[in-house]
């Protein structure tokens, strides 16, 4: 599944558009572990919580919240 993801974010990174939206259904307990984004990213939780982790601090991002 990991794999599948990659393929897709790569398509989505690879746009012309100055914007692309999409979403992920990720199961409980899983992690993408430290990675990097060609552009900016707005992650936004409809149910659960997640933990975000960069080098300027953590966030905790409960449903109906963006970070």
């Amino acid at each position: 599944m990991l794999d599948e993801l990659i393929i897709r974010h790569l398509d989505y990174h690879a746009t012309a558009r100055p914007m692309a939206a999409m979403e992920i259904d990720y199961p409980s307990g899983a992690s993408t572990g430290p990675h990097a984004h060609p552009r900016g990213q707005l992650l936004y939780a409809i149910e659960g919580v997640m933990i975000v982790r960069s080098a300027e601090g953590t966030w905790v991002v409960p449903p109906n919240r963006a970070v």
